[in-house]
């Protein structure tokens, strides 16, 4: 994620490390476009959701099985890392989206 420049570029990390944390669907609001997409298919029985509040009422929603037996005590740690690397990331994609309206 250190590498990624804009909003589509941290979309595909996104994707990629939330497949790789058990998710299942992942979906955000970022600078006035949303995104969501269905990273696993194996679904199975009842599942939860974290949504994590980012800037000007953006966010990014991840859910997940509760039987998911993948990572399961990194997940605290992982949605706080996601959120902070998100919140400091999105400053830039802000201006973007400024310049690109004209303002």
């Amino acid at each position: 994620m250190k590498t990624v420049k804009d909003a589509d570029g941290a979309w595909k990390v996104v994707q990629k490390t939330a497949r790789e944390m058990g998710f299942h669907r992942v979906q955000w609001k970022v600078a006035g476009t949303e995104w969501e997409a269905r990273v696993k298919e194996e679904v199975s029985g009842a599942e939860w959701t974290a949504e994590l509040p980012l800037r000007n009422g953006d966010w990014v929603r991840l859910s997940r099985s509760f039987d998911s037996t993948v990572h399961q005590a990194a997940m605290g740690p992982f949605l706080d890392s996601l959120r902070g690397t998100l919140m400091e990331k999105s400053k830039g994609w802000e201006g973007e989206k400024r310049m690109a309206a004209g303002a």
